[in-house]
């Protein structure tokens, strides 16, 4: 039921059974009572945590008088966890200020933590989703009034693979920085538009999104972003194992981005 060496899936249940996950800074409890579940879960302060184990019956009680109560309506000896992207869009600052050299290009790799969304086998939509580690608010726009809510985070945005570490909680995007101006150009921060994201696993078992390409004109002064495929040039990828948001709800993706940098 559940695909080897992953924590995705589907997993069996029996009545009165409490299953734990950790699945890096996320510790996830469900037990299964007289037809319904009820979750629990609590964030680790270590959001570097790598890993995750799963143990059935649990060894580890759940925080007590924390739980969610599910009521599928329909058989609960099954559950499903599959896995998804941030709700909102992603803000990323380099721990240091980048520039980009006049008629250079620059591949940087960032990642971002996942959604754990808990469905009934065999209905496609969620009915809880709880992310592995939430990242903070903020506001991307050129003003209080136009722009959107977003999340912020800080990246060390590493330009070889080979120093990302593999952690189950977090997907990999590669940024490919083009600059035919004349002009340095700065990154000093950049929106990931997480809804247009699909999830790809490659066979190493880290999780990737598609590419975003950053390209500046030869007489152009703003940036240009749109999206590519996963970086198959770089790693065997598997196949996709999550539908982007937008593609899910029906909505066209954007393959151009409106707002990528500032």
């Amino acid at each position: 039921m559940k695909p080897e060496g992953t924590w995705w899936g589907e997993y069996a249940l029996e009545s009165g059974q409490t299953a734990h996950w950790q699945i890096g800074p996320l510790d996830l409890w469900i037990t299964s009572d007289r037809g319904e579940w009820q979750v629990s879960s609590k964030v680790s302060d270590e959001v570097d945590k790598e890993g995750w184990s799963f143990c059935c019956p649990a060894e580890t009680p759940s925080p007590p008088d924390s739980a969610l109560r599910l009521i599928p309506g329909r058989q609960v000896d099954r559950i499903v966890l599959d896995l998804g992207l941030a709700d909102r869009p992603v803000v990323a600052r380099p721990n240091q200020p980048l520039r980009v050299l006049p008629g250079q290009e620059v591949e940087l790799f960032l990642s971002t933590p996942l959604w754990v969304r808990l469905k009934h086998p065999g209905l496609a939509s969620a009915m809880v989703e709880l992310p592995t580690w939430r990242p903070s608010d903020t506001w991307f726009g050129p003003n209080t009034r136009q722009g959107e809510l977003c999340y912020a985070m800080r990246t060390k945005a590493r330009s070889r693979l080979e120093d990302m570490p593999i952690r189950a909680y977090r997907a990999l995007s590669l940024i490919k920085l083009r600059n035919h101006g004349q002009d340095p150009l700065p990154l000093e921060r950049l929106q990931l538009p997480m809804a247009d994201f699909s999830l790809f696993v490659d066979a190493e078992g880290r999780l990737w999104t598609e590419t975003v390409i950053v390209e500046r004109r030869i007489n152009g002064f703003e940036s240009e972003g749109r999206l590519d495929g996963p970086p198959r040039e770089l790693v065997d990828i598997v196949g996709r194992v999550a539908r982007s948001r937008n593609e899910e709800q029906g909505s066209p993706l954007i393959r151009v981005l409106k707002i990528l940098m500032g």
